[in-house]
């Protein structure tokens, strides 16, 4: 499951980027990028992320195991060793 979670994380991150470069002509709305152009673009990544974060905070689970988070693994006894001596 984590190899297809992470290939679609991957997938969905490399689109978002693409779009987001391809967007921001339209969110600085200009040939040349001046000051409020840049003020309205760092606004909208402002707010977008803090939407991502809300999506994140919502959609991602981590859900209990049974015995805890720190439950305890059985480990075997040690084997008991001849000691080596002359005979």
């Amino acid at each position: 499951r984590s190899g297809i979670a992470s290939a679609v994380n991957n997938a969905v991150s490399r689109v978002a980027g693409l779009i987001v470069i391809a967007m921001i002509a339209f969110i600085v709305a200009g040939d040349s990028i001046t000051l409020d152009g840049f003020h309205r673009a760092v606004l909208v990544t402002a707010v977008l992320m803090f939407a991502g974060g809300l999506v994140s905070l919502a959609g991602i689970r981590n859900p209990a195991h049974e015995g805890g988070d720190a439950a305890e693994v059985p480990t075997p006894a040690p084997e008991r060793t001849a000691k080596r001596g002359k005979s």
